[in-house]
């Protein structure tokens, strides 16, 4: 009888262990998960910011004339995430398109113009990105580049490699984020091409 006591508290505070270490890693990982939130808001006004700040920028700019007729900036690849509102990580807007390409393809510039922002590293999210600008308030915004062959000031010819397809800044795997605006406005740029 004492050695069947014996062993069903061996049993039950074995259970308990184990049930405390389950409690221990839930914990943990709800921690984390709260942590990550955060970070993950922090970072996606970051890029709401850098948004507005383009669009700004962008506003400013008036002078030459532009058809409004884009060439699609990579050698492939499809839509992957569209213009406009959508629920990834967050109910937010999306300002251009993603489209997905293999990394390091080339990308091209949509049209003739003048570069006038190339930005390396976290860039509000868009990682190392870069804007031509091509007259009459047009211009295009090129991100998450693994490399900028150009640079700021520049002139660029419609069809030319300006940069490689990366991952950089807030971005879930190798594609190019690729936006219009037109006055600083960011518009759908499948009405562009």
């Amino acid at each position: 009888m004492v050695e069947r006591q014996t062993a069903l508290i061996i049993i039950t505070e074995k259970k308990r262990s184990d049930l405390q270490e389950i409690y221990n890693q839930k914990f943990t990982l709800l921690t984390s998960a709260k942590k990550n939130t955060t970070q993950l808001e922090y970072l996606l006004r970051q890029q709401e910011a850098e948004a507005k700040m383009i669009e700004a920028y962008l506003a400013s700019l008036r002078e030459g004339s532009f058809s409004g007729k884009f060439l699609w900036p990579t050698v492939r690849g499809r839509i992957s995430s569209g213009f406009g509102y959508r629920n990834y990580p967050r109910k937010a807007f999306h300002y251009g398109i993603d489209i997905a390409v293999p990394y390091g393809s080339p990308i091209f510039a949509a049209a003739n113009g003048k570069v006038v922002k190339v930005t390396f590293g976290w860039g509000g999210g868009y990682g190392n990105y870069l804007i031509i600008y091509h007259g009459g308030g047009y211009s295009t915004l090129y991100a998450h580049c693994s490399r900028i062959v150009i640079s700021n000031g520049q002139s660029v010819k419609a069809g030319q490699v300006i940069a490689y397809i990366g991952s950089t800044g807030f971005s879930t795997g190798s594609h190019l984020h690729f936006e219009v605006r037109i006055n600083g406005v960011a518009k759908n740029p499948s009405n562009y091409f």
